[in-house]
């Protein structure tokens, strides 16, 4: 089960990061050009407009390359089976009698996919969640405090 769940979650997390790459670069081709356009000739020393459409075009290439970067990071996980929590592992926790399955990553956080009648919720090594179960192995236990209040977690299973 874990092996060939573990790759359609990557496929579809690739499959989403590459559908946002095109659109970041379409964004970025398209804020580039509008930038180099004759419309964004200055028309007098107030006139913002180059500058503005510079910071766009740097904002859109720094999305760009941000999405590159993922899609780099996505392409180094592996679907082999985990034995503790490590970027790329698929996690059973258990909080205060319910169990929920999530899958460590390094981007698409917040994301919650259904596969084979599973619900998985991807989470960062980077939020609150992922840098707690980080390391850990199935039957170690934390807490981790939130708006709610203190909740006691248990990692369960690890593939």
């Amino acid at each position: 089960m874990g092996k060939s769940l573990k790759d359609k979650i990557l496929k579809h997390l690739k499959s989403i990061t590459e559908n946002n790459l095109a659109q970041a670069k379409q964004a970025y081709e398209s804020a580039l050009e509008h930038s180099r356009s004759e419309d964004m000739k200055s028309e007098g020393k107030y006139d913002t407009r180059a500058i503005e459409a510079g910071y766009l075009t740097s904002a859109k290439k720094q999305r760009l390359d941000q999405l590159k970067q993922e899609s780099q990071s996505f392409s180094k996980l592996t679907d082999s089976p985990c034995e503790k929590a490590i970027l790329g592992a698929l996690v059973l926790l258990d909080c205060e009698g319910v169990e929920t399955w999530y899958y460590l990553s390094c981007a698409s956080g917040g994301e919650v996919l259904e596969i084979d009648s599973k619900k998985i919720h991807i989470i960062t090594t980077t939020s609150p969640l992922g840098k707690e179960v980080l390391g850990l192995e199935p039957g170690d236990s934390f807490a981790l405090e939130n708006s709610q209040g203190v909740r006691e977690f248990e990692l369960v299973e690890c593939l």
